[in-house]
């Protein structure tokens, strides 16, 4: 309330407060939403920062689990073996595509969905070839892993699930990085909360 006094600004111009729900912001006693409504009667509270990050985190858990172990499976298969990424590059290099890692999908982060969705559609031809022909030479010490992902790279209802992702979790994480943005961006937040709202229901 120390910034408000030194820059002049009326108590009583204040009718609203809103932030993320941590326990700083939010606590019940001596947080800042608690002296918000001790210094100004009335003032509306809303916990609506990462209500967008919310929903769209709630709904990831609701696809099929298929998703995201393919992800897991393509970068596992990967990521431990310096014969297997230079085999792969080779069949990047015959797809016509970047020579690019797969990401992985970090369990607690529903934003990093977006990226690995990204470069799992751009190398998806390469996928497909490099798997077949790993599923083909019926190596024992290729895990289920690898069957896992021959399987699901052939599978038209995966790759469709990937690019539902790719259409829309962008449009959450811009209004996301709009919540966290140190302009004053207030002006904008109701046509862009507006536009989601559209695109997702409409």
């Amino acid at each position: 309330m120390k910034s408000f006094s030194d820059f002049a600004i009326p108590v009583g111009n204040i009718i609203g407060f809103g932030s993320d729900g941590c326990g700083t912001m939010m606590g019940a006693k001596q947080y800042v939403s608690s002296s918000y409504k001790a210094a100004c009667p009335g003032i509306y509270i809303m916990k609506h920062c990462h209500s967008a990050h919310l929903c769209a985190s709630e709904a990831c858990k609701q696809l099929p689990q298929s998703i995201e172990e393919l992800a897991r499976d393509v970068h596992n298969t990967l990521k431990h073996s310096s014969k297997r990424m230079a085999q792969f590059c080779e069949f990047q290099e015959f797809a016509g595509v970047e020579s690019l890692r797969i990401l992985s999908p970090l369990r607690t982060r529903w934003l990093s969905y977006s990226a690995v969705t990204k470069r799992m559609l751009e190398q998806w031809g390469a996928q497909q070839l490099f798997f077949t022909e790993l599923h083909h030479q019926q190596n024992k010490s290729y895990s289920h892993a690898v069957k896992n992902a021959y399987e699901l790279l052939h599978d038209p209802f995966v790759r469709l699930h990937y690019c539902f992702l790719e259409s829309v979790l962008p449009k959450f994480i811009h209004l996301n990085l709009l919540f966290q943005s140190e302009k004053v961006v207030i002006n904008a937040l109701h046509s862009q909360v507006c536009s989601l709202y559209k695109d997702v229901y409409c």
